[in-house]
């Protein structure tokens, strides 16, 4: 077969396979469409929710916009303005030159993941791992589920969308040791590990044969591990391309290729190196004159810095002392307040029990009033029975009085008619009865008129005292109106006092935690200030060594400018012999290769393939036709 003599480094090879220059969908519209698809998984690689971020934006000014989303749940980002809703279709009132939405998805991830742990050798479930120590080892396998039946060369191949990932993880240095990637990097920042790897799943299928990649199926993480803690790892997704119009061969030399590649890559890094020395160089003999004004206001500095820090001890050290009686008169005003802050406490509890009686008051003193308005009436009504009553004595006295005269001249009667008799008959012992009886009768009488008399007497003086009561009364019904008006102003001060009397409780502890702010505060300066003054002493016990380390530094300083100049003329001479060493050497060598141009066809077919699967798989959630799309996939694996 036909050779041909052509250039290729393995870094522009991997390059093809996981570069990071985007392509689109081509646009008609000039609107494009860019997504994020941002993913939770759980520690076995099971996506559990999948959320889509789309930025649409265009250079010119869009008043409506109908785009096309599987989403659901969708809310605008930046308004409150939401799409009219057709099926899959979104209408959007933008009136601007850009849209950020949000919606939830539901499809499945075109490269679905699995993580599997291991233990000493031994396959462990991720949620049994907290806490065991040993050997770990975490595998991470992709699946590419986007391919297509490509037509390379005259056969039916498949192949696979070019999605590639980069899986990222922190890890505790304190927990773990001896941390490596089988593709990708370790670095350590003193506290964490930081573990960057690569997955390309279906590229080696892709290729097969024709070219020998240094790329594995699985990405595999190896530590010891000192009682594990799970840490978060991110899985950054694109099916992102490289521009290859420029490219032409594909390596199969396999090592000597990769080797010439990468030392190729140093001799260019070498060339800008120097270039970049070389001008940094000028540079900084151009600005070194600037450098030695510096120095010398530097050193002037130092002097004018040592001056002030002697004459700022003694005020620091005078600020330290007041700020310590400071916070000693705080704390005995703190102390003494507290017994103010009782009293105020128990005073308004008392002025709370003193409303609680004046309004209780002023109810018992509103039914009094009410008992003292009808007894004038009652009193009257009283007078007038007790005159009746006194009258009606006196009658009953009278008659009994007429009674017993008539009863003494009857007796008398009675008695002459018993002369007439002749004593011991029947008729004189029977009349002789009838006068015991009548006699009997006339002393009662007498006695009973005379305890009338003595009731009239009595009547005539509660009379009396009737008639002075109800006098008293009508005055004293002009009084309950006042005692009234009295009581309701009595229990209103008592309930303003009350209130003023918690405001005035209140007040008090709002000052006692002032009083304690202050006392923190004062605190807080008191301790500022030993520090200030701890450090001007610091300062004071280091300008000596200050002042000597100066005085170096302008030594050297002086070296320094004596030896740029060679140093100048040295780097340009590196930079002249490493140009030509570039050229004449690496770039001659690296046009030694060559491949077989049957191989490289088919290799470009595949990459050409490669292309139109990226284009045809650059929106996850859905476009119309004339959008410029891109899509990126950032999943978070969680415990």
């Amino acid at each position: 077969m036909k050779r041909l003599t052509q250039k290729l480094t393995a870094v522009g090879l991997s390059l093809m396979i996981i570069g990071s220059t985007p392509v689109h969908a081509e646009s008609t519209l000039g609107i494009y469409k860019d997504e994020t698809v941002y993913g939770l998984i759980d520690a076995n690689g099971n996506a559990n929710k999948l959320i889509v971020s789309d930025y649409i934006h265009s250079d010119h000014r869009i008043d409506k916009l109908v785009d096309r989303s599987n989403l659901d749940e969708i809310h605008n980002l930046k308004s409150d303005v939401l799409p009219e809703l057709d099926q899959d279709k979104l209408t959007w009132s933008v009136d601007g030159y850009e849209l950020n939405y949000q919606g939830i998805s539901h499809e499945t991830l075109p490269v679905t993941t699995n993580i599997t742990y291991f233990l000493n050798e031994t396959q462990i479930d991720p949620t049994e791992l907290e806490g065991k120590s040993g050997d770990l080892k975490i595998v991470i396998h992709q699946d590419n589920h986007v391919y297509t039946e490509a037509d390379i060369m005259g056969n039916k191949r498949k192949v696979y969308a070019p999605f590639y990932t980069v899986a990222t993880l922190r890890l505790e240095t304190g927990i773990y040791t001896d941390v490596q990637v089988n593709q990708g990097k370790v670095t350590n920042d003193g506290s964490n590990f930081l573990v960057l790897g690569v997955i390309a799943p279906g590229m080696v299928e892709n290729f097969g044969d024709l070219v020998t990649l240094n790329l594995q199926e699985d990405l595999e993480i190896t530590a010891k591990v000192d009682h594990f803690k799970f840490e978060p790892m991110y899985l950054a997704m694109s099916n992102k391309l490289p521009e290859l119009d420029d490219l032409t061969l594909l390596d199969q030399i396999g090592q000597l290729d990769a080797s010439l590649a990468e030392f190729q890559d140093a001799g260019n890094a070498l060339v800008k190196g120097a270039s970049d020395l070389n001008d940094g160089q000028t540079q900084f003999f151009s600005k070194f004159d600037e450098a030695v004004s510096g120095l010398e206001r530097y050193l002037s500095s130092i002097k004018l810095l040592s001056s002030n820090l002697i004459k700022m001890e003694a005020p620091v050290t005078a600020l330290v002392d007041g700020a310590h009686s400071l916070v000693s008169g705080i704390d005995s005003l703190a102390s003494q307040s507290l017994p103010l802050t009782e009293g105020f406490v128990k005073f308004s509890e008392g002025t709370k029990r003193f409303t609680e009686g004046a309004t209780a008051l002023s109810e018992k003193v509103t039914q009094l009033s009410g008992a003292l308005n009808a007894l004038p009436e009652k009193a009257i009504q009283l007078a007038e029975a007790s005159n009746g009553l006194t009258q009606g004595v006196s009658s009953t006295s009278n008659g009994l009085n007429e009674i017993a005269n008539g009863s003494n001249a009857m007796l008398t009667t009675m008695k002459s008619f018993q002369s007439t008799l002749e004593v011991g008959t029947d008729a004189y012992k029977a009349y002789e009865k009838i006068l015991i009886e009548m006699e009997k009768l006339n002393t009662a009488t007498t006695g009973v008129n005379e305890g009338l008399k003595q009731v009239s007497i009595k009547m005539n003086t509660y009379n009396d005292g009737v008639t002075e009561f109800a006098h008293q009364t009508a005055v004293l019904a002009n009084t309950p109106e006042m005692l009234t008006t009295g009581a309701t102003q009595l229990a209103v001060a008592s309930k303003d006092l009350a209130d003023n009397a918690a405001l005035l409780q209140g007040g008090t502890q709002q000052m006692v935690g002032g009083m304690t702010a202050l006392v923190d505060g004062s605190k807080q300066l008191e301790s500022g200030l030993v520090q200030l003054s701890g450090g001007v002493s610091a300062l004071l016990s280091k300008l000596p060594e200050l002042e000597q380390a100066s005085k170096r530094l302008d030594g050297g300083f002086s070296a320094l400018q004596s030896a740029s100049g060679s140093i100048l003329e040295g780097s340009n001479k590196l930079h002249d012999g490493l140009v030509q060493f570039n050229h004449d050497g690496i770039g001659t060598l690296a046009n030694k290769l060559q491949i077989e141009e049957g191989k490289l066809d088919e290799a470009l077919a595949i990459k050409d393939a490669l292309e139109q699967l990226s284009s045809e798989n650059s929106t996850f959630s859905g476009a119309p036709e004339g959008f410029t799309t891109s899509v990126n996939y950032l999943l978070k694996v969680t415990n």
